[in-house]
């Protein structure tokens, strides 16, 4: 008569807990990869806008000591165009030869 005797709605409740948790246990490893995802598309970004901030100072510096940041470069600090030396070291000792 043992089996008549058996608490089947413990049973039943103890089966849905671990599946609960295991269904818990699931969301909460896809959370930590999403979360681990934001984490390093957020490192790439701010690296991305880091190497855009010293790409620019740099232009920026060589915009103020009169040199162009281009892909084409001239040998001789000429602008081709108007034919003037340029705003430049190499420029202004072009100028006073």
């Amino acid at each position: 008569m043992e089996r008549f005797r058996r608490d089947y709605a413990s049973v039943d409740k103890q089966e849905r807990e671990a599946q609960r948790q295991r269904e818990e246990d699931v969301l909460a490893r896809k959370r930590a990869v999403a979360v681990e995802r934001n984490e390093n598309t957020k490192q790439r970004e701010e690296g991305n806008f880091q190497k855009l901030r010293e790409r620019q100072s740099y232009s920026l510096y060589l915009h103020e000591n009169g040199a162009k940041m281009t892909i084409h470069s001239y040998g001789t600090p000429v602008d081709p165009v108007n034919l003037r030396y340029q705003n430049s070291e190499k420029g202004r000792q072009l100028a006073r030869s």
